[in-house]
C-alpha cells in the first residue's frame, strides 16, 4: 500500500525575524512523502519525496490516485484551489525498476474525482486531518488495525507502531 504525508518544515519568528508578522511562522521546506508499505511487514518501509518551493507553492496536497500493475501513480494538488479547478501540481509514477518520473497525465481510471458519496466498497483511502496515526484494513486483517503507523513528530517520518 501507499501512504502520502505532507511535511512541512517551520522557522518560528522571533526577534526582528518575526516583523512585521511576529505570530506568523515562516515555512522553510515542504515535501510531499510517499511511503511504500507492506501491511505485513510494516518495518519495511520506503519513502519517495518530491520538494515544493513554498513561495511557489504555498500548500501542497499530495494524493494517491492508484496503481496499474507495479505502477503508482499519485499527484500533488493546491487544496485551496476549489474542486471545480483542482488540477494537478504535478503528477508523477514510481515502480521498483524505473524509479520515479514525473508524468503530464495518469491513466483515465486514476484520474482525481472528488470524493462526494460513501466510502467504496473495496480497495480506498481515507484521511483523517489532524491525526498522526495511520489506521490498516486488508484483506487478511479484516478487523481495522488501529494506529498501524505514526508520524514522528519532529522529522514528519511515518514509521511502524511495531517499532
Amino acid at each position: 500500500m501507499a501512504i502520502a504525508v505532507k511535511y512541512l518544515k517551520w522557522q518560528w519568528p522571533n526577534g526582528l525575524i518575526g516583523f512585521p508578522n511576529p505570530g506568523v511562522p515562516k515555512v522553510l521546506r515542504q515535501e510531499a512523502r510517499i511511503y511504500l508499505v507492506d501491511a505485513h511487514h510494516p518495518g519495511e518501509l520506503t519513502q519517495i519525496g518530491v520538494s515544493f518551493d513554498p513561495r511557489q507553492y504555498p500548500n501542497i496536497a499530495p494524493l494517491i490516485l492508484g496503481w496499474e500493475g507495479d505502477m503508482l501513480y499519485f499527484g500533488v494538488f493546491d487544496p485551496t484551489v476549489s474542486a471545480n479547478e483542482y488540477s494537478p501540481i504535478q503528477y508523477y509514477k514510481w515502480n521498483d525498476k524505473r524509479g520515479l518520473q514525473e508524468v503530464e497525465s495518469v491513466p483515465l481510471q486514476l484520474a482525481y474525482q472528488p470524493n462526494t458519496g460513501p466510502i467504496p466498497d473495496g480497495v480506498f483511502v481515507r484521511y483523517s486531518k489532524g491525526h498522526d496515526t495511520v489506521d490498516v484494513q486488508t484483506d487478511r486483517h479484516l478487523e481495522w488495525i488501529r494506529n498501524a503507523f505514526q508520524v514522528d513528530p519532529v522529522t514528519g517520518h511515518l514509521q511502524s507502531s511495531e517499532g
